[in-house]
């Protein structure tokens, strides 16, 4: 399950993300997006410029390995001075049900606490019917309110999952 190795996403690595993310994205939303929102879902978040200026911008996006492998990234933002955003968190087919996503989520929450180590607050938006819901309540997040994901030509109201670290 375990021996997972982070690192942190360099300015250079936009195309390993973006192929992780177009790896990931169709079994992480089966059942939740049709196949043309998860295309254009990842056409406009998992785009190479749209990557480079996330990283760019201060997002810390974290890529996960086991075995020399990449298989999992993940990311956070600052939102505010006790508030963070957990933005990605995503792994490809494979690798899914294996703990990568677990280790992934711990060190992101590691991550927070090491560049804020006062208390603070980690949120993450998730579909309603996102399957992966279960984790993160499991992870200890709970749900606080209701937000608008707002893509243009694709709308999605999101559960705001909130972890006092």
């Amino acid at each position: 399950m375990g021996n997972y190795v982070f690192r942190k996403a360099e300015a250079g690595e936009a195309q390993k993300l973006q192929d992780l993310a177009y790896n990931a994205l169709p079994s992480e939303f089966s059942g939740v997006l049709t196949t043309g929102e998860i295309d254009y879902m990842a056409d406009r978040l998992f785009s190479q410029e749209v990557l480079q200026n996330n990283l760019s911008e201060g997002e810390r996006i974290l890529i996960a390995s086991k075995d020399g492998t990449d298989c999992a990234f993940g990311s956070y933002l600052k939102q505010g001075p006790d508030l963070y955003l957990i933005n990605k968190l995503y792994v490809i087919e494979g690798y899914q049900d294996q703990g990568a996503g677990s280790a992934l989520f711990d060190e992101i929450v590691s991550a927070i606490k090491k560049e804020h180590p006062q208390r603070c607050t980690a949120e993450l938006l998730v579909s309603h019917s996102n399957p992966q819901l279960g984790f993160y309540l499991k992870k200890g997040m709970k749900p606080v309110r209701e937000a608008l994901f707002d893509l243009d030509d694709l709308e999605l109201v999101q559960q705001v999952l909130s972890l006092e670290i």
